[in-house]
């Protein structure tokens, strides 16, 4: 027998909002407002859970982003060497969006905007218009994944915390769909780690345009459904979903049908708010430049350079104290007398 309406909505803000570390997974077609519900729900979450930290990736599509300024401020994480700028807002965008900001922050590594985030904030980060191929693409979101797994089982993320993925299906797609050597490994990597990424309360909520087109492993790790209208199967892995299938082809952009952790399903739920502003009350957003990594082996050479140089300052010093000269210091370390004096001289300031 299915629930009614109220029970459903209930069941969200009890269980799912208020349990941290519930994934939920956004399904539907283009234009069925999967955007709109994602802001919806993090609206809803920072309303039930303020201390909640949330990171939302920014997919680059119009202005779509810039929805999240309705309810919250944004830090915005974009590569180095990039920029990321808001048009002017006209009078009416300034009465929409004008009452939060923007605080940009320029990251080198995956790691700097893990070990940057605004704790209990909305964190935004800003990548696709700047990853130019998809090598670089599955080597960013690989690194990213490795060290947001690793911080999250040493507890060095804030708990709990959110991460909204739109177009998750690019990350973790469907087996045949890959489109970069190592995509394989990210996937295996998110689907063995996601249940305990559950249980140190980091939430997955991802959205797609539909069941297939994710990895069956990720899949099966939501705990919640969240649809959207939708024209393709829906019983791929759970058969019973069958008798689903028309109405949520029948969904209006005002309607969603919710499938929790038993997953029973319910009746459309109507009336769920249109959080996606028109365009035209969206500033343009200018996307500058492209993420080019810090080269690891530059990094490594140099470290090793600065190593040698320390170890014939210390070295230089140690012989002068021994009564050695200038001269004799600089045969001895294959340096100049210039250098061997600075080195000396250093030590005395």
């Amino acid at each position: 027998m299915r629930k009614p309406k109220n029970f459903v909505q209930n069941k969200i803000q009890r269980d799912f909002y208020n349990n941290p570390g519930e994934h939920g997974w956004i399904i539907g077609t283009t234009g069925a407002g999967k955007t709109s519900f994602m802001l919806e729900v993090l609206r809803g979450l920072k309303k039930a859970a303020p201390k909640e930290t949330i990171i939302w990736r920014d997919y680059g599509k119009e202005s779509e982003l810039l929805g999240i300024l309705q309810f919250h401020d944004i830090k915005l994480f974009h590569p180095k060497g990039t920029t990321f700028t808001v048009a002017k807002m006209n009078k009416k965008q300034k009465e929409l969006l004008g009452s939060h900001e923007i605080e940009q922050f320029e990251f080198e590594t995956p790691k700097d905007i893990l070990n940057n985030l605004q704790k209990k904030g909305v964190n935004a980060i800003a990548t696709r218009r700047y990853l130019r191929s998809p090598k670089l693409f599955i080597n960013f979101w690989s690194e990213f994944f490795e060290n947001f797994i690793n911080m999250a089982l040493n507890y060095e993320l804030p708990r709990p915390l959110s991460f909204f993925i739109d177009e998750m299906n690019n990350i973790t797609p469907a087996d045949g769909h890959a489109f970069a050597p190592g995509q394989s490994q990210l996937i295996q990597l998110l689907v063995y780690n996601t249940q305990n990424l559950r249980a140190l309360e980091a939430r997955l909520i991802p959205s797609t345009q539909g069941l297939a087109s994710l990895n069956k492993g990720m899949r099966l790790q939501m705990q919640y459904y969240f649809f959207k209208r939708n024209n393709e199967q829906i019983d791929i892995d759970i058969k019973h979903f069958l008798t689903a299938q028309i109405p949520i082809q029948r969904l209006r952009k005002d309607q969603i049908i919710v499938a929790g952790p038993s997953r029973e399903y319910s009746d459309p739920i109507s009336n769920v708010p249109n959080r996606l502003p028109p365009k035209h009350l969206l500033p343009r957003i200018e996307y500058g430049g492209e993420y080019i990594p810090p080269n690891k082996e530059t990094k490594k050479d140099d470290g090793l350079k600065q190593a040698l140089i320390d170890f014939k300052r210390q070295s230089a010093i140690n012989l002068q104290k021994k009564g050695m000269a200038y001269s004799e210091i600089a045969n001895t370390l294959d340096i100049s007398v210039g250098m061997a004096y600075n080195y000396c001289k250093q030590d005395d300031i």
